[in-house]
């Protein structure tokens, strides 16, 4: 949908609302792209069962489209 490359930014927050983990910060030209998450924070230690937001960012010819999405942790 967009014309050149976008900046995309994949991130999971707590529900608290702090930056778990960043999954994806880049400029991404036109495709497909998925992104995984092993259900570790930044600094590798595996987080805690419960639930956590999944936030999609796309910067586009001067404008922001966000989603979010919950993601249920359990072991």
């Amino acid at each position: 949908q967009f014309a050149g490359e976008v900046e995309v930014g994949v991130e999971i927050y707590d529900l608290a609302g702090r930056l778990v983990r960043r999954l994806t910060d880049a400029r991404l030209g036109a495709g497909e792209y998925s992104a995984e998450w092993d259900g570790r924070a930044a600094d590798g230690s595996t987080v805690a069962p419960g639930n956590y937001i999944c936030r999609v960012r796309v910067d586009a010819q001067a404008r922001t489209f966000t989603t979010a999405r919950v993601l249920g942790v359990a072991y």
